[in-house]
């Protein structure tokens, strides 16, 4: 192996560690990511000197020192040190990336912040990733939780603040092409046992304002499409690629929807693991 292939697998190595460890996106790790990343890809390995106080906020290569011993493969050292920032400066603004797609989920939406994000599986199939959006009530609540001492205690915690803390917000980004009938269909069986004290008129029109937003696509879901679930107190709202909908007026809707990702039958496992390691403590 060459010193750059070698340099390059340091450098796989260490964006790998940032991405399935969402916790250093805390604010106090963020300096110590970065320096991180310096010492992975460079340190020593070039002769290399990382003079920069650089912090999340200000990813430059100002202060960048190498002495001559790194200038021929300079280029292409640049590009991977850039590549490694890049990533860096995306998961300490808060952004997310489910690992089973690769797709990515911003820090915020509005008001509220990202909890947690996942995947929707249909047996082999990755159909969706999921990004959970709460309030900083919700968030501030969950993070006297410890994760470790009792992960069925946090999990519970988890269903229960985002219920009892509305808004929420559920993003559903797709992953694979199914048609818009299948999709409506299979958020309403999922959220109608859930809708206890509910009707069967408020799960007919929430599949409805689901297939209306998906019309104009022939009837198709394609990859990439976004579904946005607002989970408020008098309904939910339903938005397809950043149109509204409508909204059901519903004072138990919203919280059965939250039961579809939360609760011990979630359709998304990875997404109440995700929420619990960001939100709760070690």
């Amino acid at each position: 192996m060459t010193e750059l292939e070698d340099v390059t697998n340091q450098r796989t190595t260490c964006v790998k560690k940032v991405l399935f460890f969402p916790s250093y996106t805390h604010k106090d790790y963020k300096d110590r990511l970065l320096i991180d990343v310096y010492d992975v890809i460079a340190r020593d390995k070039y002769s290399c000197q990382f003079t920069s106080g650089s912090t999340c906020n200000h990813l430059s290569l100002r202060g960048y020192n190498c002495k001559q011993k790194i200038l021929p493969k300079m280029k292409t050292i640049m590009r991977i040190i850039v590549i490694a920032l890049l990533v860096t400066q995306r998961i300490c603004e808060g952004t997310l990336i489910d690992t089973a797609t690769g797709i990515e989920f911003p820090g915020k939406l509005g008001s509220l912040s990202l909890f947690g994000v996942g995947v929707r599986k249909k047996g082999p199939i990755k159909v969706y990733s999921v990004g959970l959006y709460g309030t900083e009530v919700a968030k501030k609540s969950l993070s006297s939780i410890s994760k470790s001492e009792n992960k069925s205690g946090a999990l519970f915690s988890l269903r229960s603040t985002v219920k009892s803390k509305l808004p929420a917000i559920f993003v559903l980004e797709m992953n694979f092409k199914v048609t818009g009938e299948k999709m409506a269909t299979a958020i309403a069986e999922s959220v109608a046992p859930r809708n206890i004290g509910g009707n069967a008129k408020e799960i007919d029109e929430l599949k409805s304002l689901i297939l209306s937003g998906v019309q104009s696509r022939a009837g198709s879901v394609n990859k990439g499409t976004k579904f946005q679930f607002d989970c408020m107190i008098d309904g939910l709202s339903v938005h397809v690629d950043g149109k509204n909908q409508g909204k059901v007026k519903s004072s138990t809707l919203s919280k059965a929807f939250c039961d579809v990702y939360l609760d011990d039958k979630s359709v998304s496992p990875s997404l109440r693991e995700s929420c619990i390691l960001n939100t709760c403590q070690p």
